[in-house]
């Protein structure tokens, strides 16, 4: 819905509404995976922020943009936008961005295939988090012990950001992780799991997680495809995504 109303946003007379609402936006569209369509708005959101000194903004539009290349495969240019959204957190002395910079790096190092790095950085503090953020960041950190085969610690993990909160991202990285626990346990029920989490992801509109994870676990992404339940979903979803290379 907030993709008919984006045209009106420059008639918005507030600055720091209009740089929220385009934050909000890329969020929802890099949930989405319309990886350049959100990599557009918080592109405007940064220029205007930085433009109009409005700094609070920084941290999210940097972290926006950089989900949206990472969408896109560019992970190196991710990688310095996730540096400047670090920067920006802390000299805006934002707890929260710092929280979201590291959830988004360990999402980020899964694609690529860097899951002991990605396991190597230490997780932020959470005493004063938001519920949906400390869940969000619990699961994705789940999701990266689950992709390095330790099954048990994952669904620890899982089941600590259900318990946190009911929010979209949590709520698809906990499918995700007990996912991939049943393709590297092996486990005869692997295909329920499997439809179950594309269904989710669809269903929230957060298949972002599930590219995410089936970068970093290729054999999901076959189980996917060779699934007459998931295939034409998945199709649908390898070429928003452009990842018709990794398919192949």
């Amino acid at each position: 819905e907030a993709r008919l109303v984006a045209e009106l946003v420059p008639q918005v007379g507030d600055p720091f509404a209009r740089c929220s609402f385009r934050c909000a936006l890329a969020c929802a569209l890099n949930l989405s995976s319309y990886y350049r369509e959100a990599a557009t708005h918080a592109s405007a959101a940064l220029a205007e922020a930085r433009d109009l000194r409005i700094d609070p903004v920084l941290p999210y539009g940097h972290t926006m943009l950089a989900v949206a290349l990472a969408g896109q495969r560019q992970y190196e240019s991710a990688h310095q936008e996730l540096d400047l959204a670090a920067v920006e957190s802390r000299r805006c002395i934002d707890v929260f961005g710092e929280q979201m910079v590291y959830a988004s790096r360990a999402r980020l190092l899964l694609q690529e295939g860097r899951a002991a790095e990605a396991c190597a950085i230490e997780p932020p503090e959470l005493g004063n988090s938001l519920p949906a953020m400390r869940g969000e960041v619990l699961a994705s950190r789940g999701l990266i012990l689950a992709s390095l085969g330790r099954l048990a610690a994952a669904r620890l993990l899982s089941r600590e950001a259900s318990t946190a909160t009911s929010g979209i991202e949590a709520t698809v990285l906990a499918s995700a992780i007990e996912t991939v626990c049943r393709i590297n346990g092996r486990d005869a029920r692997v295909l329920d799991a499997v439809e179950g989490l594309l269904h989710l992801a669809f269903d929230t509109g957060a298949v972002d997680i599930l590219v995410t994870t089936y970068r970093a676990n290729p054999d999901l992404l076959g189980l996917l495809l060779g699934s007459p339940v998931c295939r034409e979903q998945t199709v649908y979803l390898i070429a928003r995504a452009e990842d018709e290379d990794l398919a192949a």
